[in-house]
């Protein structure tokens, strides 16, 4: 965390009028969820449609796989906007297709059918749980630069993705029609964006389709015929007959894809959960990583859930998201709630259905454009969280270059004929992903050990902690100045973490670990304990509201203006039973 640029007075004041915890008026939020709804089930009908014809399944599987997919995805909205005790984030998360599993799906469902797919998801989607409830075991791992790697990815592939074989599967006259509905979309979508009062710039998304719809209309590029057609209300039929448990050669084969590519889908819901959760505030405020580890269960149990019912994987969070909320100004989570139910609604709903899939498709990618464009900036934002060194730049320049050059690098597997497998799992994603984050493990086994002391968070191991950090200076031969800042904030953290439970009720003492590193000039202390999941009191947040007109008690107010004084960043994650504190210390005199 650098003060400068985390300091409230520093930055532009929070657009959001609704945050998380705000009530917001009811017709305001059915409008802000249609919003939101129109796009995102477009996209997620699109998508099914997509992989179920490449696939080769017939139009009643079709019917099952959109119908199951949309019941799936409004299910895991509605989720989201609740706490269920371990599941739940409480928060607006907009889900849809799993991205990272687009050409997997695929496949598998080629090779086996439905059941092959869902025994797949399943088997898979269970190395997520373990990930999720352990997230603070590998937060080294599944850090903010290796999310944002994966999200920036995501921002640049998805509408090549979705454009490409659109363009392939287009058996209509009208695509040059379709292009120039788009474009006008794109137009009046970045005028509103760019030019538009504030007020204006909260209907972006619907000035655009329509603009792109009132064009495409009278050049008979949007079909009214089939939105007639339509039945009001349809249910398809049944075609879900179950697992696939035979566990075949088409399962062993594709089980170790699924769950590598399963691992880099985790690796964007981390991202995606950390950028939901850090703009659905009215001010800024440090992750809460213990609504990032239920939204992540959430995730894992709705994917189960699509599995269950025979469908693609059209649960994952996205984090656009957090690009709606600027848009819209709202991020109340009974936005997700309404727009969960009206996801429910549209698998029954067979003429609304008719009509979001009539809208030609350029015109919601016009849409997409400023959207992912936006988000591309979101995962930036996470990779630059915490400044750049060489490690960092060294692996997110690669992992960028690898995933834009994905296209050039399925042609040479194509020449080398390395099968089919391979050539369905290279994308963009898991290619630059999957390099991130297997940097990130060797970094992480190679890395330089850390000194570390076990004892008891209580003010008795203030002497033990003060002696240990005294040693580590030594050895490391600081300067006595730099060795004074150390202590000062070891001290500092520990007193903060010891108000912070002197209110609760358990009595029971709480295991602490500290742990000292050097890196690149600075001394790096972490201080892990046990923790109480009651109070909501984060350390960062405390310094980044030292200048903000909001009152912080004066205790914390001292400990917090030390720390801010004497280390060069502090991080306070909370995870579900662990607080960890990492805070950076200059190694040099002043």
């Amino acid at each position: 965390m650098d003060y400068t640029r985390t300091s409230l007075d520093d930055q532009e004041e929070s657009i959001i009028n609704y945050g998380v915890g705000d009530h917001c008026p009811p017709r305001l939020a059915i409008s802000t969820a249609l919003q939101i709804f129109v796009p995102n089930t477009f996209t997620a009908i699109v998508l099914i449609a997509i992989v179920a014809r490449v696939a080769g399944q017939s139009a009643d599987q079709l019917n099952w796989l959109v119908f199951a997919g949309l019941l799936a995805c409004g299910t895991a909205m509605v989720i989201h906007s609740f706490r269920f005790g371990w599941f739940g984030a409480g928060r607006l998360v907009v889900s849809n297709f799993n991205i990272p599993l687009l050409a997997i799906s695929t496949l598998a469902l080629a090779e086996g059918g439905p059941g092959l797919l869902a025994t797949l998801i399943v088997v898979s989607t269970a190395l997520q749980f373990v990930f999720s409830f352990r997230l603070a075991t590998f937060r080294r791992i599944f850090s903010p630069t290796m999310s944002g790697i994966v999200i920036m990815l995501v921002a640049v592939s998805i509408i090549p993705f979705i454009l490409e074989r659109t363009v392939e599967e287009s058996t209509h006259g009208d695509l040059r029609l379709a292009l120039l509905a788009g474009a006008v979309a794109l137009a009046v979508g970045l005028f509103i964006t760019l030019v538009a009062r504030p007020k204006a710039q909260l209907y972006t998304v619907p000035a655009a389709i329509i603009a792109g719809i009132l064009v495409a209309a009278p050049l008979g590029a949007y079909d009214f015929g089939e939105i007639l057609e339509a039945p009001l209300f349809s249910m398809p039929n049944v075609v879900w007959h179950g697992f696939d448990l035979s566990l075949g050669l088409g399962f062993w084969t594709l089980l170790p894809v699924f769950l590598f590519v399963n691992l880099t889908a985790f690796v964007k819901a981390v991202g995606d959960m950390s950028i939901i959760d850090r703009t659905a505030h009215r001010k800024p405020k440090a992750n809460d990583f213990r609504v990032i580890q239920k939204g992540l269960n959430a995730y894992g149990l709705t994917t189960m859930l699509t599995a269950l019912l025979g469908t693609l994987p059209v649960t994952a969070p996205w984090s656009v998201t957090a690009v709606y909320v600027r848009i819209t100004r709202v991020a109340a989570a009974e936005i997700g709630l309404y727009l969960g139910l009206l996801t429910i609604a549209a698998a029954f709903f067979a003429k609304l259905s008719a009509i979001l899939i009539a809208i030609p498709i350029t015109v919601v990618v016009a849409v997409y454009f400023i959207l992912f464009g936006l988000l591309f900036i979101e995962g930036a934002k996470s990779v630059f969280e915490g400044g750049m060194d060489h490690r960092k730049a060294v692996i997110v320049g690669v992992s960028l270059m690898l995933g834009v050059s994905a296209s050039p690098i399925l042609g040479v597997i194509d020449e080398l004929n390395l099968g089919l497998i391979a050539n369905s799992t290279v994308n963009s994603i898991t290619l630059g992903g999957g390099f991130a984050l297997t940097i990130s493990i060797i970094s992480e086994i190679f890395a330089q050990k850390r000194d570390s002391i076990r004892t008891q968070l209580s003010s008795e191991a203030l002497n033990q902690i003060d002696e240990f950090l005294a040693g580590f200076a030594s050895r490391q031969e600081w300067p006595e100045e730099a060795e004074t800042r150390l202590r000062a904030v070891g001290e500092e953290v520990v007193l903060s973490l010891i108000n912070d439970i002197e209110d609760e009720s358990s009595q029971n003492p709480r295991d602490m670990v500290v742990t000292a590193k050097s890196v690149e000039g600075f001394a790096e202390l972490e201080v892990l304990t046990a923790a109480g999941d009651l109070s909501d009191h984060n350390i960062e947040d405390s310094i980044a509201y030292l200048n903000d007109e909001s009152p912080i008690e004066a205790e914390t107010s001292f400990s917090s203006r030390l720390l801010q004084h004497y280390a060069s960043s502090v991080n306070h994650r909370k995870y579900i039973g662990i607080d960890i504190v990492t805070a950076r210390v200059v190694a040099t005199s002043a």
